[in-house]
């Protein structure tokens, strides 16, 4: 196996780069993304480990493992809909 040892990568144009179809990105130990990550066409993110988001969108009606054995629906302020 070679070793490519790089600082920057970037297309000829300057802009991103991109991975076409059917190709892949193997990461071995960590990976930091800077900006924005897009996973697009129906494509997964598989992880063993954690996951970190500051937001999240959608329902949530597909979540698994939210516990609300501990929550008192009493003191709950919400902003929006709470059903």
């Amino acid at each position: 196996m070679s070793t490519l040892r790089v600082d920057n990568i970037r297309s000829r144009t300057g802009t991103a780069v991109s991975i076409s179809e059917g190709n892949n990105i193997m990461v071995g130990g960590g990976m930091t993304v800077t900006g924005q990550l897009t996973v697009s066409g129906g494509s997964n993110i598989n992880t063993t480990g954690v996951i970190t988001a500051t937001s999240f969108e959608g329902s949530g009606t597909s979540l698994t493992g939210v516990g609300t054995d501990n929550i008192n629906t009493n003191n709950i302020k919400v902003s929006g809909i709470s059903t």
